[in-house]
């Protein structure tokens, strides 16, 4: 019956590179997860940003302090816990934001 070649003993240098490369791995990941740097709970904004009032009444139609404007196909709408929403789940509503 027909095996797979890397258990054979003769393929002993390849079980080694492979327990290394492991090992590397191992020693590794943990050190780039500790580097990450999570961004802080609360954003920073250039200070010259502008804050207003932003409507959505019918995506991708919307109102910023009352002037009629239209979103872009990629725009992008973050949450405070800094998960993307859904512009259609925020019509009718009137939110302070940063932009």
């Amino acid at each position: 019956m027909n095996c797979c070649s890397f258990l054979h003993p003769q393929s002993k240098t390849k079980r080694l590179w492979l327990a290394l490369a492991l090992l590397a791995g191992l020693g590794v990941f943990p050190v780039l997860a500790q580097q990450q740097n999570l961004p802080s709970s609360v954003r920073s904004f250039p200070q010259n940003a502008h804050r207003g009032s932003l409507l959505i009444t019918a995506p991708p139609e919307i109102q910023i302090d009352g002037k009629a404007e239209r979103l872009a196909p990629g725009a992008r709408i973050w949450h405070t816990n800094r998960m993307l929403v859904l512009s259609a789940s925020l019509v009718g509503q009137s939110l302070v934001v940063n932009y």
